[in-house]
């Protein structure tokens, strides 16, 4: 199995520990965002263009990569202890749209997919809602999974 987390740029150190963990067990995380040198509180402006593209395809290859997509939902808590700046750079939300097309593009392809989202945390917003409870199999379901411990125990189960 193949892992790709994403999560909010300051939740590096986090997902670094998760993905340590992962290995533990014998997943694979795909999600090399972590290990970069920029600081978890730069800007779009601290860096030029060039290394801001570099990143995205690295990102967009690890999310390619990935059979299982873990989406890092942070709680109001959380959240409360961001900047304004950390809370609007919204990759997270790319990264979870870009997977879900892949979902859709398998299913829509060949009538099903290999691919699992997963929601760590609440749901945030309405395309987290895509459950499977009252769609046409024509849209990949999303899992949502409360607690870090229980996707843990959730992927040994689909190993």
């Amino acid at each position: 199995m193949k892992v790709y987390i994403a999560s909010c740029f300051a939740d590096k150190a986090r997902v670094a520990q998760r993905s340590s963990e992962l290995l533990a067990l014998g997943i694979i995380p795909t999600n090399r965002w972590h290990a970069e040198n920029a600081p978890h509180n730069c800007t779009i402006n601290d860096f030029p263009d060039e290394y801001f593209r570099e990143t995205a395809v690295f990102d967009v290859e690890d999310i390619e990569a990935a059979n299982t997509f873990i989406l890092t939902v942070p709680s109001e808590l959380e959240m409360a202890d961001m900047t304004i700046r950390s809370l609007s750079r919204g990759g997270r939300h790319f990264e979870t749209g870009l997977f879900y097309g892949f979902m859709l593009t398998d299913l829509r392809n060949n009538g099903h997919t290999n691919r699992q989202l997963i929601i760590l945390g609440k749901r945030e917003n309405v395309f987290h809602f895509l459950d499977g409870q009252s769609l046409t199999s024509f849209y990949p379901t999303i899992k949502q999974i409360d607690t870090w411990e229980q996707v843990k125990e959730y992927l040994k189960c689909r190993t």
